[in-house]
């Protein structure tokens, strides 16, 4: 069993039956920086650009496997949304959000220092707004 969807910022997501051979022919394709494990979700997370080379994989290892639509995944990603989640979140979520996307951004987990630091000044001016 496979999915293979991409996100509203280009990456690729990919959650697969564990298969070590498929693992190892991903991590071959794709370069370290290119891609990381979702511990999480349990996804392998890809740079856009590798789009064929994954949908190659995948095929050789789940005939049948193509691009599709997680409908289950919605990611806030205008500014003006966060507002309207924020309102709907209790102080206990909010963290947890932050959290959860602080991991994903963080410099020492493949993100970038200007993504972290855009992520920290949003939840510093929300957390304001909250007071």
């Amino acid at each position: 069993m496979i999915k293979i969807w991409m996100d509203e910022d280009g990456d690729v997501w990919v959650k697969a039956s564990y298969d070590a051979e498929f693992v190892e022919a991903l991590k071959d394709a794709i370069p370290f920086k290119k891609r990381k494990w979702d511990p999480q979700e349990k996804v392998w997370v890809c740079s856009g650009g590798f789009l064929n080379d994954i949908l190659g994989i995948a095929s050789a290892f789940f005939p049948g496997a193509k691009l599709g639509q997680d409908p289950k995944r919605r990611r806030v990603k205008k500014d003006g949304a966060w507002e309207e989640v924020r309102r709907m979140m209790g102080p206990e979520e909010y963290k947890s959000l932050f959290r959860t996307l602080a991991k994903r951004y963080h410099p020492d987990a493949g993100g970038s220092d200007k993504e972290m630091m855009k992520l920290t000044e949003l939840f510093n001016e929300l957390g304001k707004q909250r007071r």
